[in-house]
């Protein structure tokens, strides 16, 4: 699922144009419905299976419709193609929000999507074999490092001109871990405990804290230019749960690391 994360990231700053909304309810009509896109199946983000955790995207969006007091409506959609996905569920007007979107400003365009302030910050962590010794810190310019293709970390890593080698899956890039094929992999921050879980040879992350740049970034929620009132409103909301500790909180459940935003990255204007 990390590479249709990966393709939000590289697939918001391709979007020229805006698709034409269609006529859509609002969130001052009698409904009081507040329509969430989410993707189906993009555990631990969000999941759409009878039984199951809902995904913390899911409960974060929840918690700000309940701030706001409205009804939330999750709507599916599939995000395999990035952009595509934006420009047919809501920049066409399916929906008021959309969940999980990177706060570039580059993303934003002059008449279709913004971005409301940040509500946690992700990235990924550097992961090595525990029965080889390291002198001090990763080299992002000299190490060899594995990344899965056309992942955040393959696209922020080559951009500085790092030594990579590119791998089908994160699980292919810790088997090469373990192989000395690479000194380091990159496994994104809500995958890491899941898929180093019984494999064969012990690994570690190199470090607990947050990511490091261009490892890290922020985390936003699209809604359309048009409705800037709502992107305010929920911007607000987002500052209140995060004070409150309840973005954290939903962290905690699903037993991912939780980051809160970092300064410098854009928010609501």
């Amino acid at each position: 699922m990390s590479t249709r994360r990966a393709l939000l990231v590289l697939a918001l700053v391709a979007i020229a144009a805006p698709a034409v909304a269609e006529e859509r309810a609002t969130v001052g009509e009698a409904a009081r419905e507040l329509r969430i896109c989410v993707d189906p199946d993009n555990p631990p983000l969000s999941l759409n299976k009878v039984g199951a955790q809902p995904g913390y995207d899911v409960e974060i969006a929840q918690a700000i419709a309940e701030r706001l007091d409205l009804r939330p409506r999750l709507i599916w959609v599939d995000t395999t193609y990035g952009g595509r996905a934006l420009r047919r569920s809501l920049l066409a007007g399916q929906c008021e929000l959309f969940m999980g979107l990177p706060a570039d400003p580059a993303a934003e365009t002059a008449g279709a999507l913004t971005l409301t302030a940040p509500y946690y910050s992700t990235g990924y962590r550097l992961i090595g074999a525990q029965d080889r010794s390291r002198a001090g810190a990763t080299d992002l310019a000299k190490d060899r490092i594995g990344v899965e293709r056309q992942s955040g970390a393959h696209m922020r890593l080559e951009q500085i001109g790092s030594h990579l080698v590119v791998y089908g899956n994160q699980r292919e890039v810790l088997d090469a871990v373990a192989r000395g094929e690479v000194d380091v992999g990159a496994v994104w921050l809500p995958d890491v405990d899941r898929l180093l879980q019984g494999r064969p040879v012990a690994m570690h992350a190199l470090t607990d804290a947050a990511p490091n740049q261009p490892l890290r970034w922020n985390i936003a929620i699209g809604v359309r230019r048009a409705d800037a009132d709502l992107r305010d409103s929920v911007s607000r909301a987002v500052g209140d749960l995060l004070a409150e500790g309840r973005i954290k909180a939903i962290f905690d459940r699903y037993a991912v690391p939780f980051f809160p935003p970092f300064a410098g990255s854009k928010s609501a204007s």
